[in-house]
């Protein structure tokens, strides 16, 4: 490599052509530091000892790089006058340094040798961009081949540099509607276990994929994977609105065939243009059943004793041909089973198929069981995060080998939730195989204590709920803190309360009430025959 000394007085046709060949890991740096670390590693050594680089909008000074590329962020001190001129007029100059206080806010205050700045503004299409400063230790003649050098050298990063602030915006964008529509909590359905992830693609914080699950009612989970095609803002955008909207159609419970054609008909009238590929499904909790449709979707797999791939008829890509009825199929989730739903970059790989992608993870799916739903989304997204190319989405349910014998749940004290909790809890004795009249007298029951334990319950404290059944016995407990619940008073049509605890006295085969470190519990018990 050429002396830097040498190169401040005279430029030659091999110094010009070994700058450009280095030039070129700049030209293709991904993202802003690494512009950065780049030009620092081929001018530093060349032109100066330091490369000081402001940008405009940054919350710093600049950032000061080594010839090695290592920096550091300086967070104080004034910018150089010389620095705001070079800004203000959008050209560049050879200034002196010698202000002690500068220097020590630039290189620190063990290091205030430099005397020389070659300073040249970064500019795209007439925007300031910022500036970029080679610092020298020592005094040395300024040479206008060098300065104009660095104008080129400049232009050529202004561009790459732009390029990266855009995409980072990008990013910033892509993320921020992600974190607004993306489930982070999915629903909590009885006897079952729901785990998902989403990856983006290595590059791109921009993409298509997505997921979403909700209770539609008592007993059923509508579910729904997407993939929208592309990686820019307006991808992402379009992401956002289809999610949303297929969330409102499953919300209402309708067939998973009319979902995917009302987003059809919402893709056709959007006014951004685009396609998508989408699996939405219908569970329901007490028999297993699973109908789903698919446009241009992988097919899901059932995984268990039987590992199958799910032979459902696709559809064609939703904005690339008009369908008026899309059609379904229906499958069965047994006890232990697990049911991936997923986008292809789940199972695309460089140099295979996608149906070779599906057998491969079919054939792993073999010895995975519903227990381990939870743990089995975290481990693929770990796997795939280190090899996919694509954006990556599983949507993971899976069923329990047996259901649980006691439900507990805890709500705020509030008689609006009384309503949510009851109709769960007669939901998992409804898949337990409780009668109808039992669930009534639990529900009832349930209603009666809540609406006590709130009401005597201490502020800002919670309720909590037990429901149990087990052969022929039911039982509904419920505890808070705080006062205690008004105990069942002696029969007398005159008495203004007590008469719902004194009501289950009379319909259960058995009402306790404890007193324990400032809680109190009621429970109730009914056996039938």
């Amino acid at each position: 490599m050429t002396d830097a000394g040498s190169l401040l007085g005279t430029i030659t046709v091999a110094d010009v052509a070994s700058l450009i060949h280095d030039l070129r890991d700049v030209a293709t740096a991904p993202d802003r530091t690494t512009v950065m670390q780049a030009l620092a590693r081929t001018l530093a050594p060349r032109f100066g000892d330091h490369l000081f680089v402001h940008l405009e909008g940054s919350d710093s000074l600049g950032e000061l790089f080594s010839p090695d590329g290592t920096s550091a962020v300086i967070a104080e001190g004034g910018v150089l006058t010389a620095f705001s001129e070079v800004l203000l007029r959008g050209e560049s100059a050879a200034a002196s340094v010698d202000d002690p206080s500068v220097l020590a806010a630039l290189l620190g205050p063990d290091d205030t040798a430099a005397r020389v700045a070659l300073i040249v503004p970064l500019t795209h299409r007439d925007r300031s961009l910022g500036v970029i400063a080679l610092l020298r230790y020592a005094a040395a003649p300024r040479s206008a081949a060098v300065l104009a050098l660095l104008e080129a050298t400049a232009s050529l990063l202004s561009s790459t540099l732009h390029q990266a602030l855009s995409h980072e915006r990008a990013v910033l964008t892509s993320e921020a509607l992600l974190s607004a529509t993306v489930t982070d909590v999915l629903p909590e359905a009885d006897g079952y276990v729901l785990s998902a992830f989403l990856e983006a693609a290595h590059g791109h914080g921009l993409g298509g994929d997505w997921y979403d699950a909700v209770m539609s009612n008592d007993d059923t989970v509508m579910f729904a994977v997407g993939d929208v095609v592309g990686h820019d803002a307006g991808s992402a955008s379009l992401m956002t609105q289809l999610r949303n909207a297929v969330r409102a159609y499953m919300v209402l419970d309708t067939s998973p065939g009319e979902v995917l054609d009302n987003a059809a008909n919402f893709l056709a009238a959007t006014d951004i243009p685009g396609m998508a590929t989408l699996c939405v499904g219908r569970l329901d909790t007490i028999t297993g059943r699973v109908v789903v449709a698919r446009a241009g979707h992988p097919p899901p797999i059932v995984a268990g004793r039987k590992t199958s791939i799910a032979p459902i008829a696709p559809d064609p890509v939703l904005g690339s041909v008009r369908i008026l009825r899309h059609r379904e199929d229906t499958l069965t989730l047994g006890p232990s089973e697990l049911l991936l739903v997923f986008t292809d970059g789940v199972i695309e790989r460089r140099g295979q198929s996608l149906d070779d992608g599906l057998a491969a993870l079919a054939k792993r799916a073999q010895t995975w069981s519903a227990e381990a739903a939870g743990d089995l989304a975290r481990l693929l997204n770990q796997e795939i995060r280190a090899v996919a190319e694509d954006d990556a989405c599983l949507l993971v349910i899976g069923r329990r080998s047996q259901h649980r014998r006691r439900l507990s749940v805890r709500l705020a004290a509030d008689v609006e939730e009384i309503a949510r909790v009851r109709h769960r809890c007669a939901s998992w004795l409804r898949r337990r195989g409780v009668e109808a009249e039992t669930i009534e007298l639990v529900s009832l029951a349930l209603s009666e204590l809540c609406a006590n334990g709130i009401e005597a319950a201490a502020p800002g404290t919670d309720i909590g709920v037990a429901v149990a059944f087990d052969d022929h016995r039911a039982s509904v407990a419920v505890s808070n803190v705080g006062n205690r619940f008004n105990p069942p008073p002696p029969p007398s049509p005159t008495a203004p309360r007590g008469r719902g605890l004194m009501m289950l006295r009379n319909a259960s085969d058995r009402l306790e009430i404890e007193h324990e470190d400032g809680t109190t519990s009621v429970s109730c018990v009914f056996i039938r025959p």
